[in-house]
């Protein structure tokens, strides 16, 4: 029985490692790609669709207000680095259990 919990924990982590290698490939694009643009000639010109108005005079005015400077910590960044700091402890200890494992098995 551990040997197959063992065995399944392998697979899942390298699985989620060639899940990583993947994403990382996709975001870097295939080698040798060749890239051309052509311009196509609009024939029909159309008048768009939308139409901009101008802002107002006084929305300019309003919106040239001073403002209170940001606070330098804002609790999403509080909770962003807890939460960073947790699971940094939680794979480390992943890491820790699995590598005990291995030294109990093998």
């Amino acid at each position: 029985m551990a040997k197959v919990l063992f065995s399944l924990l392998i697979m899942v982590l390298l699985f989620l490692g060639g899940m990583l290698t993947g994403i990382n490939q996709v975001a870097k694009g295939p080698d040798g790609t060749v890239v051309v643009d052509e311009e196509i000639s609009v024939s029909d010109k159309k008048p768009p669709l939308i139409t901009i108005k101008e802002p107002e005079a006084e929305s300019v005015l309003a919106a040239s207000k001073d403002y209170e400077p940001v606070k330098e910590t804002h609790f999403t960044q509080k909770l962003a680095a807890a939460l960073g700091s947790f699971l940094n402890w939680f794979y480390n200890q992943v890491i820790a259990v699995i590598y005990q494992l291995v030294q109990v098995f093998f």
